[in-house]
């Protein structure tokens, strides 16, 4: 090390490497921290690991005796822990808190072995609540520069002048006070020895019948969209809105919309369009928002064309399209990915796929995953990078942009804390909201706030040519898990709440493969359509809804297309689309020719074949009709 210095919130680590070896080779400079564990957060139950992964940089290659500095810089916000018994004196409960302290960095080769240390010295303890927030959420939910850099605006005052930056607050109540019975044991290092786990007892495996309940209103079945006091037809309800929703054929169209802003006031203009009594139109929207397995479908009336969105996390496969799955590239598990500790090197993958994805007509891409590895043994390990939610986040922010840098949007999953595979579509999993804000949802976190993408598009009728830096994670996939009784895809807190209130994230929702889950629950919830294949053909009806009338309903369907829309029309489907036009996917003449030309020609192929065969058959059974006629000589 160095060089460690402090300016503003930003902390910049500077560490010499210097190859000592014969051979040319890079090196990874991992950076961690150590926070002073106070009487404070043993009063308030927040635990602090002795030493935190923060960031890292890796070398470009060096060649035998040659050096490079390597310079990392994070802030210093990131070395908050989350105090989840926080009062914040506004009716909140629960934030970020950077206590006053000494707090040592170090660049190591891992977490026990340091090359070196230095102290950061914080001089009073900041609280980040909504009076403070976090810099890392002031940058994700702001306006961003053309640059791509943050501003210090809220985006949402572009339609609304009173929002202000929202901090991250208790979104987990119901798993909090789960956590705080008196028959649970948390570990805790302020007594190792005292708090190891146990065997679960009869009476602790009990839920009892607060959370049973809570569980049968929010369950597939038991969902009532006029009573739930969360998301239903209640007036203090989160998804409540009973203002007329506006019909007015404009002739509008979604490409007019590539670049724009996501709050700009023409999305408004579009979607008025939507008629929600036309029996076509509802056909549309109950097919998009219902029939959403591998693909996004057309909504003629907004002027949105179909997409083809594929699976999977080391590449593109798909069981719906055998034929183009096997020219695709197979690339190294996320585990390797994340085991070379490179972020150019994940960008230039995620760029790879998604020049795949233009090469083969796709817009989606069903990956990658952020899960944690818990145990050795979890079943999806494969589709996740690593038990560390830095490394993971870093790693993924980098695959995801450099995927939407070619215009490939990545559904990053299974969001949140899918952490086991036998029986994950039935499990519920329990922490405090700290364990479930630095470990499970850390690797998301970092992914939405960090990823960026250049987009290219032409801004105005004229054909004007622009470009800007946005936002590079643009969708989500949902885990089949609970979060304590609520389905993740169907649990306002985490999808709204947090992924878009607090890390601004902007863009689309899609669920896991089918699950249980009440669908009116889904919608409202913010997880925008399902993903449900029709094997039968048999188009969907938007009766999958029990209501789908009220002016609450039509509003929670209006945001699902408008967030489908807006990832859809800045991804690569509509690259060369011209501002304004009506777009639509159909058969090229040529096409039609020359399936014509070939028909006539395996038509007469298979003519010439039959008569060849009956011919060779008929010599065989009578040879007397095949015997050469004799001439006679004159």
């Amino acid at each position: 090390m160095t060089n460690v210095t402090q300016k503003g919130n930003d902390i910049t680590v500077t560490v010499k490497v210097t190859n000592t070896g014969t051979v040319a080779g890079k090196d990874v400079v991992e950076i961690y921290y150590a926070a002073p564990y106070t009487s404070y957060d043993k009063e308030n139950s927040i635990e602090k690991s002795s030493k935190n992964l923060i960031d890292f940089g890796k070398t470009s290659t060096l060649e035998a005796g040659a050096s490079e500095d390597v310079s990392v810089t994070f802030g210093k916000d990131e070395m908050a822990s989350y105090s989840y018994k926080h009062d914040n004196g506004d009716g909140t409960k629960g934030c970020y808190i950077l206590e006053a302290g000494d707090y040592t960095i170090y660049a190591g080769k891992d977490s026990h072995d340091s090359w070196g240390n230095d102290t950061v010295k914080i001089g009073t303890t900041e609280v980040y609540d909504n009076d403070n927030p976090r810099q890392s959420e002031k940058d994700s939910q702001s306006i961003l520069n053309d640059d791509g850099t943050a501003s210090d605006t809220p985006e949402k005052a572009k339609a609304d002048s009173s929002a202000k930056f929202v901090a991250a607050t208790n979104q987990f109540e119901e798993s909090n006070s789960y956590m705080e019975q008196s028959d649970i044991t948390n570990l805790s290092r302020s007594s190792f020895s005292t708090t190891q786990p146990t065997k679960p007892t009869s009476t602790s495996k009990d839920l009892g019948s607060t959370y049973v309940t809570n569980y049968n209103n929010m369950s597939s079945a038991g969902f009532n969209v006029e009573t739930n006091a969360d998301i239903g037809n209640v007036s203090t309800s989160k998804a409540y809105d009973n203002s007329d929703v506006t019909v007015e054929d404009s002739g509008y169209t979604l490409s007019n919309l590539r670049g724009k802003s996501y709050y700009d006031s023409e999305w408004d203009t579009l979607l008025n369009q939507i008629d929600y009594s036309d029996s076509t139109v509802q056909t549309e929207l109950a097919t998009m928002l219902y029939y959403g397995a591998y693909n996004t479908a057309v909504l003629n009336c907004v002027g949105k064309v179909s997409t083809k969105d594929y699976d999977g996390p080391a590449g593109f496969s798909s069981f719906m399209d055998i034929s183009s799955s096997f020219l695709m590239n197979d690339y190294c598990s996320e585990v390797v990915i994340a085991s070379t500790w490179n972020k150019d090197l994940a960008k230039e993958m995620g760029n790879s796929v998604g020049q795949e994805a233009i090469t083969y007509g796709l817009s989606g891409w069903y990956a990658p995953g952020l899960d944690t590895h818990r145990t050795a043994f979890g079943g999806r390990n494969f589709e996740y990078y690593s038990e560390d939610g830095v490394l993971a986040g870093k790693i993924s922010a980098n695959v995801v942009s450099g995927s939407a840098d070619q215009g490939c949007y990545a559904y990053i999953k299974h969001f949140a804390m899918n952490e086991q595979e036998t029986r994950r579509n039935l499990s519920s999993m329990w922490a405090n909201e700290q364990a479930i804000r630095e470990t499970y949802l850390k690797p998301f976190e970092i992914c939405v706030k960090e990823a960026r993408s250049t987009l290219n598009y032409t801004s105005d009728s004229k054909g004007t040519k622009s470009s800007k830096v946005v936002r590079g994670c643009s969708a989500v996939m949902t885990s089949y898990t609970m979060i304590g009784t609520k389905m993740s895809a169907s649990n306002y807190s985490l999808t709204n709440s947090v992924l878009r209130d607090e890390w601004g994230f902007e863009g689309m929702v899609i669920t896991d493969f089918g699950p249980a889950v009440n669908y009116d629950a889904m919608i409202r919830s913010g997880n925008d359509f399902l993903l449900n294949a029709s094997w039968t053909g048999e188009p969907a009806k938007i009766t999958f809804l029990t209501d789908y009338t009220s002016n609450t309903a039509k509003h929670t369907l209006r945001q699902s297309v408008k967030n489908i829309c807006y990832t859809v029309v800045n991804s690569n489907a509509y690259n060369g689309i011209a501002h304004g036009s009506t777009s639509y996917r159909d058969i090229s003449g040529w096409r039609v020719l020359l399936y014509c030309l070939s028909g006539v020609f395996s038509v007469a192929a298979a003519t010439g074949i039959g008569f060849s065969v009956y011919y060779l058959l008929d010599s065989k059974n009578h040879p007397e009709r095949h015997k050469p006629k004799a001439v006679k000589n004159k």
